[in-house]
């Protein structure tokens, strides 16, 4: 007996002392007083992994050399998966967070780099508490399947902060909002660092390959961040305040070169930290697209091959390309394939945790969106989108899309039990709402909030094409950007956000952006809950985000925030083309607003459309013989209200009311003109100033008009 007793004294001692060197231990680092936790802002535990795991984390990190059986991946859950669970004592709310692997830099002006400077919390955990009170949070850890006990507790107390909240959707299913308020993002495209950084590996006046095979994790530098940084900084100096960013593979992308491992890449988000940071501190809001499209593309848009899925020249794969292809495509399949093996889907979702648990925290992204512009996926750059076609790899592709898209935003609603995002998707919308065969199935998944479109158009009717009835009916003959919108929203049930679009391709600079300005006054009032201009991140940003600035104040102006939320958000929109009589029938004028649902306010713009791209040319390979000889689209035409041309109303508000009616600028937004007008038995008349388009000095080709019951006396 006393044998058997000393045998089980000295297991239980092993035990004790195998425990002990196990267990983890945790820091929080960006707090001396955890007793004044700020609510909805980053609470950041540094986590220090038991020394014989961190041992098998750097032998997979850094040495080559030892048996798979020493090494263990920090960025797989089935290798190595360090959970927190939070839990609000008052009300049992618990929240589990992953654990990310993290790695501290400096930067490094003279190397153009990043200094590894190391750290003692290799893991790391972040999370905002969305209430106050006492928290108390355990760690634990699983080691390829194996859960080790929880071996670490912190009790701390959160205040109320003045953070935002995180933004959802609009009761109404058509807007968004934040903290009870209406969240309408008028924004710009800051893509990724791209300014300066060789994505074609070119050659160099010596005829050297600008980045090497083993580096192209490397292509993107310093310099290259800095400068992206400094044109954020100066977007939001100009009141910017929201963005939108997407993860391309030379410059953010976290997985590349390597399936199922990020080390080389963690200069890049250490960066994208650094970024999310600022955002948190000067109030921007960010869209985050969640990979640049051309992974997934055969042959990468604008021949940027050394991206694509396996650097494909057209049809033919060069099997002798010594740089990396996308980690996916293992040098023989098809790209779609990889949205449908289960192996591979099972790796796309390692990324999203390590994404939402290393950003998810942060209040100030609004949206993960997916992808952009999935429906490259397949395709040639230059030719047609497999998506569209009746063909069997089009049934392919459609398949591994949708499967892609349900089982992505599952995983990251349900599986992660992450919430708190809005997830979106980009689709391809000219044919989303017609009977076409390439209409996106998981547009109807529960787990996608939100869906964009990215629409380019230089034509001055894009908006409103078509369209013959009352101002607030759609119709079968209609063709209007609302209707598209509309249409999605019928379908979907979910709010429509422009994702990026504009002039389109090489009409950017012509009449010195001034289209920009017509798009950024007009795109808001077409049924969309946000939109953001691809115009204006790499060049004439003088030009281009001031405009964007300026429709972002007005579409969250007291007016329109009243007009879209009265009586639960459910207002009308309405939409109008009128002609210059004696003008071969050429509908010059465009109207388009929303009506609150209580009728007591309204907000829109008309538009003189022959302000347009070709008209305001200023460079001569804008010209398209077409559309000069299409008068008066053709040519700049001054708009008078009273001088022959048809009426513009606006219907909905109430009967035989006196209303305030106020107009505004196109370039500043400032106010032009205050009158009192009374409506008539169904519709109110639209005495517009006149839409001056022929002198410089007096430009107003759009005007924004509020209307508001009640006059001043």
């Amino acid at each position: 007996m006393k044998q058997q007793f000393l045998l089980l004294l000295l297991l239980c001692t092993a035990f004790s002392v195998f425990a002990q060197s196990e267990q983890l231990k945790a820091a929080v680092l960006n707090y001396d007083d955890i007793q004044d936790v700020k609510a909805l802002m980053k609470l950041e535990l540094g986590v220090q992994l038991p020394n014989s795991v961190q041992v098998r984390v750097d032998n997979f990190l850094r040495d080559a050399r030892v048996n798979e059986s020493e090494k263990i991946n920090p960025f797989l859950d089935w290798s190595l998966d360090v959970e927190a669970v939070f839990t609000h004592e008052a009300t049992g709310t618990e929240k589990k967070i992953d654990a990310f692997y993290y790695r501290e830099y400096e930067r490094d002006p003279a190397a153009n780099s990043w200094k590894d400077v190391g750290t003692n919390y290799p893991m790391r955990v972040r999370f905002a508490p969305p209430l106050a009170g006492k928290w108390v949070c355990t760690l634990s850890m699983a080691v390829k399947g194996k859960r080790f006990p929880e071996t670490f507790q912190l009790e701390f107390n959160v205040k109320v902060s003045d953070a935002p909240g995180y933004v959802s959707v609009h009761e109404n299913k058509r807007n968004l909002q934040r903290d009870g308020a209406l969240f309408y993002p008028v924004g710009v495209n800051f893509p990724s660092p791209i300014m300066g950084v060789d994505v074609y590996h070119s050659l160099d006046g010596n005829r050297t390959i600008l980045f090497q095979p083993n580096e192209s994790h490397k292509v993107t530098k310093l310099e290259q961040w800095l400068s992206y940084r400094q044109d954020i900084a100066n977007y939001h100096d100009m009141g910017g305040r929201y963005i939108r960013t997407l993860q391309t593979g030379w410059s953010s992308l976290l997985e590349f070169e390597k399936k199922g491992n990020y080390y080389d890449r963690q200069p890049y988000a250490w960066e994208q930290d650094k970024l999310l940071e600022y955002c948190e501190q000067n109030g921007i809001s960010v869209y985050f697209n969640l990979m640049q499209q051309e992974p997934f593309m055969k042959y990468g848009n604008y021949d940027m091959s050394d991206w694509d899925f396996s650097h494909y020249h057209h049809e033919t794969y060069n099997v002798y390309d010594e740089y990396p292809a996308y980690c996916y495509s293992d040098g023989k399949k098809e790209p779609y394939e990889m949205f449908l093996d289960e192996d591979d889907i099972r790796y796309h979702q390692q990324r999203m945790r390590y994404y939402i648990s290393r950003y998810g925290y942060s209040t100030s992204i609004y949206l993960f969106e997916l992808l952009s512009e999935p429906w490259h996926l397949n395709q040639v750059g230059g030719m047609s989108e497999p998506i569209t076609e009746a063909t069997p790899l089009g049934d392919s592709v459609r398949k591994a899309l949708q499967h892609y898209h349900e089982t992505i935003a599952a995983y990251i609603k349900k599986d992660l039990g992450h919430t708190e995002h809005l997830i979106g998707i980009d689709v391809i919308c000219p044919l989303l709402y017609s009977d076409a065969i390439c209409i996106d199935q998981s547009v109807y998944c529960p787990d996608i909030d939100v869906i964009s479109f990215n629409p380019y158009s230089k034509t001055p009717e894009k908006l409103v094409i078509a369209k013959s009835s009352e101002n607030t009916i759609v119709t079968m003959d209609e063709n209007s950007m609302y209707k598209t919108v509309y249409s999605i929203h019928d379908k979907a049930g979910k709010p429509v956000l422009i994702a990026e679009g504009g002039v389109g391709d090489n009409f950017f600079a012509c009449g010195d952006y001034g289209q920009q300005y017509v798009d950024m006054m007009t795109f808001g009032f077409s049924g969309l809950a946000g939109y953001n201009s691809w115009v204006g991140w790499y060049t004439g940003q003088e030009r281009t985000l001031p405009p964007v600035v300026v429709a972002q104040q007005f579409m969250n102006s007291k007016e329109l925030s009243q007009t879209l939320t009265a009586d639960s958000g459910n207002w009308a929109q309405g939409r109008q083309i009128a002609k210059q009589y004696g003008r071969q029938k050429k509908r010059a004028k465009e109207l388009q607003y929303y009506v609150s649902a209580d009728g007591s306010t309204a907000a829109g713009y008309v538009k003189n459309r022959t302000f347009n791209y070709h008209t305001i040319r200023t460079d001569s390979s804008c010209y398209e013989p077409g559309l000069a000889a299409s008068v008066p689209l053709g040519q700049l035409t001054d708009i008078a209200w009273n001088e022959g041309t048809e009426e513009l109303y606006v219907t909905g508000l109430l009967k035989r009311t006196s209303y305030t009616i106020e107009w505004f600028d196109y370039k500043t937004g400032q106010k032009v003109l205050t009158e009192c007008q009374r409506s008539r038995r169904s519709y109110f008349i639209l005495k517009h100033p006149a839409l001056m388009v022929t002198d410089p000095e007096n430009l107003h080709p759009v005007l924004w008009f509020v209307i508001r019951e009640g006059c001043a006396e």
